[in-house]
């Protein structure tokens, strides 16, 4: 199952369309390591938050920065390690949809794109990938419930309490949009999460009054 436009597989997702390069200067067409991506990706924010750059290309990395006149972010595993956020909390949620059966949930968490040996999910699984709605209805697919809604109402409660109580962005938003806004950036986010949970998340952050722009899932505009 493929949640993009593009080519997506374990470790890598090469876009459909052709897309921006790592300093938006061009357009090209490109191959992403997703670890490796991740990892440039968070480097980046830092050292675009904290207004420096690398010795090697640090002008033209500044020149180019210049001519960008927003940025739309990913939440989670963007702004919020997904791991770290998510990783317990799901496995609660499977085992709520399991009806407390911890066997049934592991056959949940394994149906659904984790992997049992590693513990991380798959690109391409709606944990992942995909909204709240998604997973909900991929459990509750793989053991026949039929109570669909119910259980979806129930579990976006305990996602959206965790954003409210329990998730920790990988740096201080309030400051790292700051000093974008600061640059005269325009800063939106778009995640498969609700709106209403993006909403929260940022709130608890600190960051609403830096965002011109917040979408989830559920907003109007599709999904990623």
């Amino acid at each position: 199952m493929s949640y993009g436009p593009g080519s997506l597989s374990e470790r890598s997702y090469t876009p459909k369309l052709a897309g921006l390069d790592d300093l938006g200067s061009s357009l090209i067409t490109l191959t992403v390591d997703l670890s490796a991506y991740r990892a440039n990706l968070r480097a980046r924010l830092k050292a675009f938050g904290e207004g420096g750059h690398s010795s090697a290309g640090g002008g033209r990395a500044s020149r180019e920065l210049a001519m960008i006149a927003a940025i739309l972010f990913d939440k989670d595993g963007t702004l919020y390690d997904f791991y770290r956020t998510w990783g317990v909390l799901t496995e609660q949620a499977a085992l709520f949809v399991a009806g407390g059966d911890a066997e049934r949930a592991r056959f949940l968490m394994e149906n659904s794109g984790k992997d049992p040996a590693t513990g991380k999910y798959a690109p391409s699984s709606p944990i992942a990938a995909g909204s709240n709605r998604e997973i909900v209805e991929v459990w509750c697919g793989l053991i026949q419930r039929i109570d669909v809604d119910d259980v979806y109402q129930h579990v976006s409660r305990m996602f959206l309490e965790h954003q409210r109580n329990g998730v920790e962005p990988v740096l201080d938003l309030d400051v790292f949009f700051g000093r974008l806004k600061g640059r005269g950036l325009r800063l939106g986010i778009a995640t498969m999460d609700s709106e209403k949970a993006a909403r929260t998340a940022m709130l608890r952050a600190k960051a609403t009054h830096h965002l011109d722009f917040i979408c989830g899932y559920d907003t109007g505009h599709g999904v990623k």
